[in-house]
């Protein structure tokens, strides 16, 4: 074996009791102390890194959890307190300046005409829809922006309305009754915008109005809410009222953004988690590996040994303490394995040998069990068992299939005549004659004495006439020369031919039938049985 090759986790080494061994005998001896390699799954050295690492991260877990809290908890306090303040302070805003433009609009109404109408709204950019209601809230002029109108007060008095859900109008009467008709003025939400927005708000913050009826009740002593957007995210919300629209003012904020200081925290905890995490997990390897080793290189030289490598072993250790006493007992058992090993190797040899002598012996039985010992061919046992399964092949998948009696006629009164051995010297003679006539799909066998029977798969009658023919013909124009009485001798078969009609006892009495029928009709010729077949066993 090559120096310098690894075995067992370590570098193989001639083991010092190697000389005191039978000649050819050699010993492998594992190094206690072999460099770094991965550990398996189920080692003592992974379950104790595995306690550390879970041990360890739980506590970083725990620590992370508190921290993010307790983040979380200061940032929503921090919001609690600043949105209601930014709605205060937007809502009043907001307010001063529309009431402002209500009284400028009641201080200074248009003329009742298009003209003026559209002069006064190109005139200022507060407003972008100007309408004219008469009596009866019917509507006489519209220009500029189409929204729906606001609910008219009962009232002669001018007053601020929201329009739609995002928008606002100013209401001035046109007479000291309400019956008079109404100036209905709309705001601009760009001119709505530019005093609800400030540059001081956060990333992503927005500001509308909204129908009162559109907002959901807060819980008592909540003042943030968190609700589902349509596009599957989470959104953050405050609102306070606006008396004077009879509506409120909207704060939305995504989630992400109103707490993305949690987030960051959460990202710079996971990576001092992580750091953490590594750094105590190689400690903990490094202390384990120290421990475990001598354990480890004792394990894997008896996983060796359990596998078959008897030809390991570990270096003495002299202390007295359970390793020591382990290594000693180790090395003494694989001496011992190996040398029964050796003798369990010779006798296992003999035992293959005499195996396969029997082996061979059982084919040849079983060869000769369905083999005729004159001909060669194939017996009547094997016959009938090939007969079964073709059976329930041809059920399955009805084919057509026939078979072939064929006997030598006048076969008795010519063994008489020439002897027995001439008769067996023809029987054989005629057997490889029939075998080169027949296909390979056919089977051909010696069914008794001077009879031999051909089955025919997927073969019509009408094509195992043609076969029998075929056979007939070629053993009737040969001539056979007899080895022992070297006389020319001829000979005849005839061949009955029936074809499965679904009976097995009805396929043989047809076969056998037609076969008594050629020898009626002359011999040395074929007859097919037409008769179709009903009942019998299957």
């Amino acid at each position: 074996m090559e120096s310098g090759r690894f075995f067992a986790g370590g570098p193989i080494k001639k083991s010092p009791r190697a000389a005191e061994e039978p000649q050819g005998a050699l010993y492998l001896m594992i190094d206690p102390h072999p460099p770094w390699r991965q550990q398996p799954l189920g080692s003592l050295a992974t379950r104790i890194i595995a306690v550390v690492f879970v041990a360890t991260f739980v506590t970083a877990l725990v620590v992370s959890g508190i921290s993010v809290h307790a983040t979380y908890t200061f940032l929503r306090g921090s919001l609690e307190q600043a949105y209601p303040s930014l709605l205060a302070e937007r809502s009043a805003a907001l307010e001063g300046w529309m009431q402002q433009q209500l009284r400028a609009l009641a201080a200074h109404p248009p003329a009742h005409s298009r003209t003026a109408l559209t002069a006064r709204l190109r005139a200022t950019d507060s407003f972008d829809g100007l309408s004219l209601i008469g009596p009866g809230e019917k509507l006489r002029l519209r220009v500029g922006r189409r929204a729906p109108l606001p609910d008219l007060p009962s009232t002669a008095r001018p007053a601020l309305r929201l329009s739609g859900d995002t928008g606002a109008a100013a209401l001035i009467p046109l007479g000291p009754s309400p019956e008079q008709g109404w100036l209905v003025a709309l705001f601009s939400p760009q001119a709505l915008h530019t005093h609800l927005s400030s540059s001081a708000f956060p990333v992503g913050l927005r500001l509308h109005l909204a129908a009162r009826d559109a907002v959901s009740p807060r819980a008592p002593g909540k003042v943030l809410q968190l609700r589902q957007t349509r596009a599957g995210g989470f959104e953050i919300t405050a609102h306070t009222a606006l008396p004077a629209l009879d509506a409120v003012l909207l704060l939305e904020q995504p989630f992400s953004e109103a707490f993305a200081p949690v987030f960051a925290v959460v990202a710079r905890a996971f990576v001092v988690d992580l750091i953490i995490l590594l750094l105590f997990s190689v400690v903990a390897y490094r202390i384990t590996a120290a421990i475990v080793r001598p354990i480890e290189a004792l394990s894997d030289a008896a996983r060796r040994v359990s596998q078959g490598e008897l030809e390991v072993g570990l270096p003495e250790i002299t202390g007295n303490d359970e390793i020591g006493l382990l290594t000693r007992t180790f090395n003494d058992m694989t001496r011992e394995l190996g040398l029964q090993r050796g003798e369990l190797e010779s006798a296992y040899s003999q035992l293959v040998a005499q195996n396969a002598d029997l082996q061979r012996a059982n084919e040849v039985l079983e060869q000769l069990s369905i083999t005729d010992g004159l001909t060669k061919l194939h017996n009547h046992r094997y016959f009938q068992d090939h007969l079964t399964r073709e059976l329930k092949r041809v059920s399955r998948s009805g084919a057509p299939m026939s078979m072939l009696l064929i006997d030598i006629d006048d076969f008795k009164r010519l063994n008489d005549r020439q002897g027995h051995a001439a008769g067996d010297e023809l029987l054989v003679r005629l057997a490889g004659l029939l075998n080169d006539a027949i296909r390979e799909t056919d089977l051909l066998a010696r069914y008794g004495g001077e009879e031999f029977v051909v089955l025919a798969s997927n073969t019509s009658l009408a094509g195992a006439v043609n076969l029998a023919e075929k056979m007939r013909t070629s053993v009737a124009e040969t001539s056979f020369i007899l080895s022992d009485t070297k006389q020319l001798t001829r000979m005849s078969i005839s061949i009955g031919v029936a074809a499965y009609r679904g009976s097995r006892k009805a396929f043989f009495h047809s076969a056998d039938q037609a076969l008594y029928q050629a020898k009626d009709a002359g011999k040395n010729c074929v007859v097919a049985s037409e008769e179709i077949q009903a009942g019998g066993e299957p």
